[in-house]
Parts: structure tokens; sequence; C-alpha cells
């Protein structure tokens, strides 16, 4: 599907930020601590950081989507998307052309990194889509929520 390419580019750059290790300091207790990296800045060092970045982004939209249990948890659930769409469309944004990039071994390893967190995250939706589509409303809302994920021009 043409919608997986830009989640597939988000997910790696966010894959690889979060295997990378901080360097060690020079020793000197005075000197003040570096500012954590952002997010922008994770995903920008490359496909193995932004597909670190978007399995962390795709186990914690799981985790959300597996409390929908009824319309109430739907509801609850829906709350808790923002922030993660947000996440999600930086990582997109900054993956868009970076598997132009990778060569064919390296894209596949990556996908294969992908895989259980998209695989999660695809049990949870489909358990509780058929909750969310029985509301009109909640419905809505998800769409809404979930259309917030799109890379932001």
């Amino acid at each position: 599907m043409k919608t997986t390419r830009p989640i597939l580019a988000a997910a790696l750059a966010l894959a690889l930020s979060a295997c990378k290790k901080p360097e060690s300091g020079t020793g000197d207790a005075a000197a003040p601590a570096a500012a954590a990296p952002s997010l922008e800045e994770k995903v920008a060092q490359g496909p193995e950081a932004a597909a670190a970045e978007a399995v962390k982004i795709q186990e914690e939209l799981a985790a959300v989507m597996e409390t929908v249990t009824d319309a109430a948890s739907a509801e609850a659930a829906i709350a808790k998307l923002g922030p993660i769409a947000e996440k999600f469309a930086i990582v997109a944004k900054a993956a868009e052309g970076m598997d132009k990039q990778l060569s064919p071994e390296a894209d596949a390893k990556l996908k294969e990194q992908l895989k259980p967190s998209q695989d999660r995250l695809s049990a949870a939706m489909e358990k509780a889509m058929p909750v969310i589509s029985q509301n009109p409303e909640i419905a809505q809302k998800m769409q809404d929520a979930m259309s917030k994920m799109a890379p932001k021009p």
C-alpha cells in the first residue's frame, strides 16, 4: 500500500534512535548535562534511527488500542492518541524518502525490525475496530485522531 511507505520510513527512523548509545562524558563533574536530542534530531540520524523510533511509537499505540473493550475505553484510548499521532507525524515526515536510500538488504532488515510492532498494532486495531465502529461519533473521533499521523508539510 502507498500509505505504508511513510509509516515504514517513520518506523525506521524511530527504531534507530533508540539503538544509539549516548556518548560518554569527559568526566568533568562541573560540565552541564547535554540536552536530550529531540525526536526530530533522533530521526534525522538515518533510517535505522527512524525505525527504532517508529517501533517505540507503534508499541505505544498498540498498548493504547489494546485497552479498548467498550465505548468508554475507546473514548479513553482516543484521548491518548494525540501525542502519539504527533510523534508519528514527525517520524513520518523525517523518514520520507529514506527508504529510497537503502540497499535492498538494509530495507529488508529494517522491515523485519518493524514487523513485530506492526503485527502487534494490527492485532490491537483489528480487535478494537468492532467496538469503535459501533458508535459513529467514536468512529469519527478515531478517524480524526489517526489523520494526525500524516506527515506535516
